[in-house]
């Protein structure tokens, strides 16, 4: 895959997609500062995907915060 693809966003095929999607992010994340990070995935990407911010959390919300991480899953599959 090239990284002109992936930057397009061909290599996702996101647009296909027709199961529900939520993100989880960290509000604190360094690695990947929101909304910058995000905001190609929102608006071209993911349109249909339900963001999640949670505060006081970085990075890895699955080790931050993995109950509550663990719960929004769920809950997102639950159907």
């Amino acid at each position: 895959m090239s990284e002109n693809a992936f930057r397009e966003g061909r290599a996702l095929g996101a647009e296909k997609n027709t199961s529900p999607v939520r993100v989880l992010w960290g509000a604190e994340d360094k690695l990947l500062p929101r909304p910058s990070a995000v905001e190609r995935f929102r608006s071209e990407w993911l349109p249909q995907t339900d963001w999640v911010v949670l505060d006081g959390v970085g990075h890895c919300p699955q080790l931050d915060a993995p109950r509550e991480t663990a719960q929004l899953i769920v809950g997102a599959t639950d159907g």
